[in-house]
């Protein structure tokens, strides 16, 4: 995800330049793809779907974790099962099966192919 910076105006050059705030849902839509696919968590997905991964939220450890096994913005998936209890997940991400708790899907927005 981009961040994008606003520079202040010349009436307020002392705050010097700030973070413009944007609605996440608005920064989710990358260019190309139909404006009526929304984004999803991934804990919400049955076996079989596939989905592409647009944002990965959630304590920053948890987070950096998801980030490194490959769960990065634009990476396709396919859920593969759910335990009896839907906890944990088993997914495949660039060729890997990867098992998830419940709470750790639910970090993880996507977007159904």
């Amino acid at each position: 995800m981009r961040m994008k910076f606003e520079r202040v105006t010349s009436q307020n050059r002392l705050a010097g330049p700030r973070l413009a705030v944007y609605d996440l849902r608005a920064s989710l839509k990358m260019p190309g793809t139909p404006a009526t696919a929304p984004a999803t968590s991934l804990h919400l997905l049955r076996p079989g779907s596939r989905a592409i991964v647009r944002h990965v939220g959630g304590e920053t450890t948890v987070r950096q974790r998801l980030l490194e096994m490959g769960f990065v913005s634009g990476a396709r998936l396919r859920v593969v099962q759910l335990a009896p209890l839907g906890d944990p997940m088993q997914v495949e991400l660039h060729g890997a099966y990867i098992s998830l708790r419940r709470s750790e899907a639910r970090t993880i927005l996507v977007e159904t192919d």
